[in-house]
């Protein structure tokens, strides 16, 4: 009992204290990913059948162009999804340039080859737009060379009076066509010596004066010869038409040599006396004459050939219509 009662009075020693610490949370435990493909699978269908539901509430027109993009993929622009204008087929005759736009039925084909159409149809508008401008410009150049030219024969004349009789035998007449410069023969052979297709010094002075000028220009340029009605002779077999041949052909090779561009004459016709300069006196001498026709640019001109849509088409689609595609596909 003694033993007992030291037992107990003796000190205890003092045990330490461990406080653990538990973070909450709980919850269940990972149980994998598959609820996500299962939940993609449900989204996607749901999208699909809202996609359905939005195609079958559009017209026919934008059911039949959606089928062809899946039919025929290769005719849309891969970057911006747009219709490109394949095998329109389209000539001179059913383009209108006055409205920029094919006089066809653009829904013949659908709404595809409509936007690819209307889309070709803007840009060869502008660029017939581009070469009206020139033209225009072109015209205005025109009429400035005249003026100066004028300028320079009077110049001519004023240098040496004995030389006045120039402006009586050469005439600059504005025509729809351009300008023409008629050198008109007079009693005293100002330009070829009688019967013969020889310049004389004055016509070679006055047609370097023509050449210099006009070679500046890109306009095209066509001769003329003319006659009189005064007859050769009876047996002759050099005749008034072999005379306005030679005499155009003459200022051609003369004009050529002195300033005029390879290919600027493009054509050389002699008339003899069927168009005579004074039609109520066909023996008259002033019906001798060279007449050298200056022409007007036409917007065709500068496109690449007179009535040329192929060429046309051709430019639009390297150029322009490309410009106007990345245009698009910029703007998405």
């Amino acid at each position: 009992m003694a033993e007992e009662l030291d037992e107990e009075q003796k000190p205890k020693k003092e045990q330490p204290i461990i406080i653990k610490k538990v973070k909450g949370g709980g919850g269940h435990g990972h149980h994998g990913g598959a609820w996500k493909v299962a939940y993609a699978d449900f989204v996607t269908a749901m999208m699909a059948f809202f996609l359905v539901m939005w195609i079958l509430n559009m017209s026919d027109e934008t059911k039949k162009g959606i089928a062809n993009y899946f039919s025929q993929p290769g005719v849309f622009s891969f970057m911006s999804g747009k219709a490109l204008p394949v095998e329109m087929k389209l000539s001179v005759t059913n383009y209108d340039y006055a409205i920029g736009a094919s006089k066809s039925n653009y829904k013949e084909d659908g709404s595809t080859k409509e936007k690819g159409q209307m889309m070709l149809d803007s840009a060869v508008q502008k660029v017939y737009k581009e070469a009206q401008a020139k033209s225009e410009f072109s015209k205005q150049r025109l009429e400035e060379t005249k003026k100066q030219l004028q300028k320079e024969i009077q110049d001519i004349v004023s240098n040496q009076p004995d030389m006045g009789k120039l402006l009586n035998s050469m005439k600059i007449i504005s025509t729809q066509e351009g300008f023409r410069i008629e050198l008109i023969e007079s009693e005293d052979n100002m330009f070829f010596e009688r019967g013969n297709a020889n310049f004389t010094p004055l016509a070679k002075e006055v047609l370097t004066k023509i050449a210099r000028s006009i070679g500046k220009l890109r306009n095209y340029v066509e001769i003329e010869g003319h006659t009189d009605s005064s007859p050769f002779g009876a047996n002759a077999t050099y005749t008034n038409w072999e005379l306005s041949v030679d005499r155009a052909n003459s200022a051609r090779r003369f004009l050529a040599n002195q300033g005029l561009w390879d290919g600027q004459i493009i054509s050389v016709v002699g008339f003899a006396d069927r168009k005579p300069f004074l039609p109520e006196n066909p023996l008259d001498k002033t019906n001798r004459r060279i007449s050298i026709l200056v022409k007007n640019l036409n917007p065709e001109d500068f496109i690449g050939s007179e009535n040329s849509y192929a060429k046309l088409q051709k430019t639009v689609d390297s150029s322009e219509y490309n410009r106007l595609k990345n245009q698009e596909t910029g703007a998405k």
